[in-house]
């Protein structure tokens, strides 16, 4: 069953038929309520999903991932990912995955660009932050025996996070991607996928978060008038530490918790400037 190439959670996504892509994590930082709108700064690490804040205004973000496969055939993908926050609530990004995997499957995936913008803003009193999200994904991937999907996609998100004391957070996250007109391996078939999942955060001490999640993903795809379902649930558990320069790095594993959803590695590093 073929797989759209996801921004948010890419690699649970390729799991189920045996390829990964690792996740984009941003960097955890610890809430202070007593801040202003323009100096809070959320935990920002995540896995499976992607958390609501975004960047600040005039901040760049450049991240890159691992992921490793720890059950089937030897896989590993790498992801690329750069933001910049035009204002506090309006974010540009831009991805870019790659897939190595057995038997020729790898190769260049179908980069993505799109924007966030944040309608709510958790500046740590009893608002949360509330952030809605569009992309497009562009068919400029290996379609043949690969990662690309061939035809031009779309994604629509809402996440929520909040910060429900200095060294708690929470974050929901449901989304929606399509690739109406696909074409892989010389066949054309539509693609859609709905998912939802929800994530805890807890900093033990300064600059350290242990992090698990929950995703719950519906494919289908639908080829010569048949369509197929699939279901996949990962529970992840990870955690992260942010230097003093604003390097951050990241270690992660999600299980699967069906049999559509293999076991999986994650390392990851980024930078904010």
């Amino acid at each position: 069953m073929s797989k759209i190439l996801s921004r948010r959670h890419y690699l649970p996504r390729i799991c189920a038929s045996l390829g990964l892509i690792g996740s984009i994590a941003l960097v955890p930082q610890q809430a202070v309520a007593s801040e202003p709108e323009d100096e809070f700064e959320g935990q920002e690490i995540l896995f499976l999903l992607e958390e609501a804040y975004t960047q600040e205004k005039g901040e760049w973000q450049i991240g890159t991932s691992l992921s490793q496969s720890l059950e089937g055939p030897d896989e590993r993908g790498w992801e690329l990912e750069v933001e910049y926050g035009f204002t506090d609530r309006l974010q540009l990004f831009v991805e870019l995955p790659m897939v190595d995997g057995p038997f020729n499957s790898g190769g260049i995936g179908d980069p993505e660009i799109g924007l966030d913008y944040a309608i709510l803003k958790d500046t740590g009193g009893s608002m949360p932050e509330f952030t809605v999200g569009a992309a497009l994904t562009l068919p400029v991937g290996d379609n043949e025996n690969g990662p690309g999907n061939g035809g031009v996609g779309y994604q629509l998100s809402a996440r929520i996070s909040k910060a429900l004391t200095t060294d708690i957070f929470i974050h929901g996250l449901t989304e929606y991607e399509a690739v109406p007109n696909a074409r892989q391996d010389g066949a054309d078939l539509s693609l859609r996928e709905y998912s939802f999942g929800a994530g805890f955060a807890y900093a033990p001490i300064d600059n350290l978060f242990l992090v698990t999640e929950y995703l719950w993903e519906n494919e289908w795809e639908k080829q010569g008038g048949i369509a197929e379902t699939e279901i996949g649930q990962y529970l992840s558990f990870g955690a992260t530490y942010e230097f003093e320069n604003n390097i951050s790095i990241g270690l992660g594993a999600a299980a699967g918790v069906n049999r559509n959803s293999l076991s999986q590695l994650f390392l990851l590093a980024q930078w904010e400037f």
